[in-house]
């Protein structure tokens, strides 16, 4: 796996798992929930720029690169919660959608 791939991988993976969070019943602030798109942006640029930066490799060099780490983040876990979570019926009720 070469280190985009890697990277992609490991930041969607945590974007969809810190947006799950978020949109529980136990978090008091329903952002997650009122604006999943916004969060998934914001969460994406975190998770990217926390990932290169934990794995200690050479970052992206141009702002446009960051552009297409986060972008392709936010699409890989956007499938990602499409694919998995969006049918899971307990998890749905535990977010207040039912």
């Amino acid at each position: 796996m070469d280190f985009f791939t890697q990277v992609v991988a490991l930041s969607a993976i945590a974007v969809v798992v810190i947006q799950q969070i978020l949109k529980l019943r136990a978090i008091p602030v329903a952002f997650a929930n009122l604006y999943p798109v916004p969060t998934l942006i914001v969460l994406s640029i975190i998770s990217s720029v926390f990932v290169v930066w934990t794995h200690k490799v050479h970052p992206p060099v141009a702002w446009t690169d960051w552009v297409l780490l986060s972008s392709t983040t936010g699409v890989v876990a956007a499938i990602t919660y499409n694919n998995t979570l969006r049918n899971w019926k307990q998890l749905r009720e535990m977010e207040g959608v039912g």
